[in-house]
């Protein structure tokens, strides 16, 4: 074998490898292996596949040589056998780091997959729970909704003074009439007092037939904003399209007084107000305290509905 230039060959060959390794700037074997080491890469398998395909061709060139040499050039068989052996270790070693890798990449690549099954799986399931939290919200909210208005169809009040008895959200009218009258006797000098005071006297008066309705609404609204749905003006929506025009005006004037205080800070934050009629208002000027306890005019809010 000395008269074959094989070691000449191998250094060209290792030349033009090295040579070829460096393309578009940057190494081509360094990113084969950055891609066969990384688990995110989608084309990972493509790099110990092109390594394989390289550490065949060597062998393949190695063994032509050493047996061209033998054929052509009367090499002796023990010095290609030297030549083979001395090549094609480390070349088949190298297909068994090879091998290695791709064992560590199938894994990775497995892996990857166990993951991307668990977000989905992961996702599925919070949705799953949002779906299922949203089902039992809208299903104790119409509950509640229903019961709201079951507690006002049994409203009963007789008027004492002619006799007539109203029921349901009838009742409401008649409820306001007399804070109606509370509050035009009331000498109070200062209107907010006198709305103050004309509302204490009515809910004395009345407490009886109408305070359980106004808790229980606070609660309805309360649940509401308490609970975790992103949408909760839809709900509010529904609550105050059930609300009669009387219903509204007393929950107004409610507001304006300390007894309302609790109740008027989601009446503000939900518009609940937003319907009140002004033509029914006590005197024409409480409109301009219609803002400050509906948070919205009703020109402003025609674009979120009614």
């Amino acid at each position: 074998m000395a008269d074959i230039p094989y070691r000449f060959i191998l250094a060209v060959a290792a030349i033009i490898v090295v040579g070829a390794a460096r393309i578009d700037g940057g190494w081509w074997l360094r990113g084969l292996f950055y891609r066969m080491v990384d688990p995110e890469a989608k084309d990972m398998r493509a790099a110990p596949f092109g390594l394989l395909v390289l550490a065949i061709l060597l062998t393949i060139a190695m063994s032509v040589l050493a047996f061209s040499a033998w054929f052509f050039n009367g090499a002796e068989i023990q010095d290609v056998g030297a030549f083979l052996d001395g090549t094609l270790t480390p070349i088949f070693t190298f297909i068994t780091v090879i091998g290695l890798l791709l064992t560590i990449v199938i894994q990775q690549f497995e892996l990857r997959l166990t993951r991307d099954e668990f977000a989905r799986s992961a996702n599925a399931l919070e949705t799953q729970i949002q779906s299922t939290d949203r089902q039992n919200f809208e299903s104790t909210f119409f509950q509640m909704l229903n019961l709201h208005n079951s507690i006002v169809n049994a409203m009963d009040l007789r008027n004492k003074e002619g006799g007539q008895t109203s029921t349901g959200r009838d009742c409401f009218k008649t409820f306001f009439v007399y804070f109606e009258r509370m509050y035009h006797n009331n000498m109070e000098p200062n209107d907010g007092d006198k709305i103050s005071s004309a509302y204490k006297e009515f809910m004395d008066s009345y407490k009886q037939d109408i305070g359980h309705y106004f808790r229980y609404l606070y609660n309805v609204v309360r649940f509401v904003d308490e609970s975790p749905v992103v949408d909760k003006q839809r709900y509010m929506r529904l609550l105050r399209a059930q609300l009669s025009d009387y219903e509204l005006l007393l929950m107004f004037y409610s507001c304006q007084t300390p007894i309302g205080k609790r109740f008027g800070q989601y009446v503000v934050r939900y518009a609940l107000l937003d319907n009140v009629p002004r033509d029914k208002l006590l005197v024409i000027f409480h409109e301009n305290l219609l803002p400050a306890a509906a948070a919205l005019d009703k020109d402003d809010f025609t674009s979120e509905g009614t």
